[in-house]
């Protein structure tokens, strides 16, 4: 076995415990479930995004900024989003923690000759598994969080 395909299966697998890590919190803190949904959605809305080609990407920032107004409710949204960011750190840092996984993962499907396609559909299937298991395991195994 290569080095490459090694890396590969430690990423998926950081991928995956994060997940679980995710699904087990969301499992204690007895979230309702559309908070589950927007869960799924959020985390099918990242590897997405990380699917899309950059040239794609910039083509539509190049055509959200042709216009003055459309510039002003851009900003106005990033501001929102920053006073959101600073006041919800804590999910910030969650946030953040899953992307960059996912981010690692991307780059090792990538780097293994996966088309765009497989690489979304793999992340997928391992992100939404990882969720489910967590909540099961935290099920089976409740442990209190305070």
């Amino acid at each position: 076995m290569s080095t490459l395909e090694k890396s590969s299966w430690v990423s998926f697998t950081l991928l995956l415990v994060t997940y679980i890590i995710l699904g087990w919190l969301l499992s204690a803190l007895h979230e309702h479930w559309f908070v589950w949904l927007m869960v799924v959605v959020g985390v099918l809305l990242v590897i997405a995004a990380l699917s899309t080609p950059w040239s794609t990407i910039t083509n539509g920032l190049n055509s959200l900024l042709k216009s003055d107004s459309k510039i002003f409710f851009a900003a106005i949204a990033l501001a929102f989003l920053l006073f959101a960011i600073v006041c919800m750190l804590h999910i910030f840092a969650y946030a953040l923690i899953v992307i960059a996984v996912n981010i690692l993962a991307k780059i090792d499907a990538q780097t293994s000759g996966l088309s765009a396609r497989q690489a979304f559909l793999i992340l997928a299937i391992v992100s939404l598994a990882g969720l489910e298991l967590g909540a099961v395991a935290q099920t089976l195994i409740p442990i209190p969080i305070a």
